[in-house]
């Protein structure tokens, strides 16, 4: 979901525009910088603009933020801890917006907005949910992006004469058509990416269900049960069906596995969607990973208010725009996201779109994303998505599982 290089002098225009420090404007900081990313950012200041024409926007977004340790979650945190935050930034709702900011006290608690903006009347309670901290809401949800998603190369499946799996044996027997043609079943990208993340997510899921997974973060479900260590041999089961280049390939081009035909299937968030259309590709399919159907995976990026800020009317506004049925429907065609109002506007969505806001609207169980920040805090995701790059060599789930107690136990999950 990073983008790929900084916007024109944007982080050189930031220095001195925060609401703490005075310097004029609203500055808003994000990781949006590539593609419709921009665009879709874009339609969300013109919605502020034609509220507040007479404030002057100041887009600080800095390329890289998506994943731990990234750019601009550095930066970010340089930003706050100097007592100089941006007006309003870009965070996933969870664990990512509840332990690195407002457990330690440099977020402003949104309940009166809420309240006054009526967003209990159009949201989910399980996603105002996910937004709060001791039944207070902390972020504005913009939209919501799905992390358990199956995509596949139309022609290629045709070719294989398979269809898309719904069971992991399912997903193996086409496998072993694919191979007997010469083509990966499973695209992979690890150079720099979390496509292995991705991957085991959507396995932990399928072995586990929707109250299981959502226990590995509360400490209900151990890190060491066999329904964890049954997702690990299942995700190794799948390394030989894919792409044997995957060491080298980057991680922000897994969708080209799809486009370029040099993969089957991809397991990924549904960004995927915008950036294959980006790519002008649009022979693609998609399901929900396999045995993970009825529940939604989600990412939900947000902004919240900082402490801080000398006035903070500006930044209030931005937050008004950025839940409101407006800034939704302008925001969430362009990113390829949907909204999560239930008044929002599905006439520009694309057949993608569609199908995800009926998925959406009818889950039997959402739940927070681990590998995007939702389901635990940047600690334990760190350590997560280091053990994922490791086991991409040793492919050793009983030392991978071993590496996963520890760090639950280093994060302490508990209700």
């Amino acid at each position: 979901m990073a983008g790929a290089a900084v916007a024109g002098g944007s982080l050189l225009a930031s220095c001195g525009t925060s609401g703490a420090g005075g310097g004029g404007g609203l500055e808003i900081f994000s990781w949006w910088t590539s593609g419709g990313e921009v665009e879709a950012l874009n339609a969300l200041f013109d919605v502020y603009r034609s509220r507040h024409p007479e404030v002057e926007i100041v887009n600080a977004a800095v390329a890289g933020g998506g994943g731990a340790g990234a750019n601009m979650k550095a930066i970010l945190q340089t930003r706050v801890l100097g007592n100089d935050p941006p007006d309003s930034f870009q965070v996933h709702l969870g664990a990512e917006l509840i332990e690195t900011w407002v457990e330690v006290g440099t977020m402003e608690p949104l309940d009166s907005l809420y309240q006054e903006e009526g967003y209990a009347k159009v949201l989910p309670a399980s996603l105002i949910e996910i937004a709060s901290w001791e039944a207070k809401p902390y972020g504005v949800p913009v939209n919501i992006h799905r992390n358990n998603v199956l995509w596949y190369n139309k022609p290629l499946m045709d070719q294989v004469g398979g269809t898309p799996p719904a069971t992991w044996d399912e997903f193996f027997a086409l496998a072993e058509k694919a191979k007997g043609q010469g083509i990966p079943a499973i695209g992979m990208a690890e150079a720099n990416g979390n496509t292995t993340a991705h991957l085991v997510e959507a396995l932990l899921l399928a072995k586990l269900g929707a109250d299981g997974y959502t226990g590995l973060f509360d400490g209900t479900t151990p890190w060491d049960s066999p329904e964890v260590t049954e997702a690990l041999e299942t995700a190794v089961r799948c390394f030989p069906y894919a792409n044997q280049d995957y060491l080298s390939y980057q991680g922000s081009d897994a969708p080209k596995l799809i486009s370029d035909g040099k993969a089957l299937t991809l397991i990924n968030g549904d960004w995927t969607n915008g950036l294959l259309k980006q790519q002008g590709f649009t022979d693609y399919g998609w399901v929900p990973a396999p045995e993970t159907d009825g529940v939604y995976d989600l990412v939900s990026d947000s902004f919240g208010l900082p402490m801080g800020l000398d006035d903070p009317t500006d930044a209030t506004n931005w937050l008004k725009v950025i839940g409101s049925k407006e800034g939704h429907d302008a925001f969430n065609p362009l990113k390829g996201s949907i909204s999560p109002r239930s008044d929002r506007d599905t006439s520009r969505y694309d057949e993608y779109q569609l199908w995800a806001v009926e998925q959406w609207d009818g889950a039997p169980s959402i739940v927070p994303s681990l590998e995007d920040g939702s389901a635990a805090g940047p600690r334990f995701l760190a350590a997560f998505d280091d053990t994922m790059h490791k086991f991409d060599v040793n492919q050793d789930p009983a030392a991978t599982q071993a590496e996963l107690v520890r760090a639950a136990a280093d994060a302490d999950f508990r209700k």
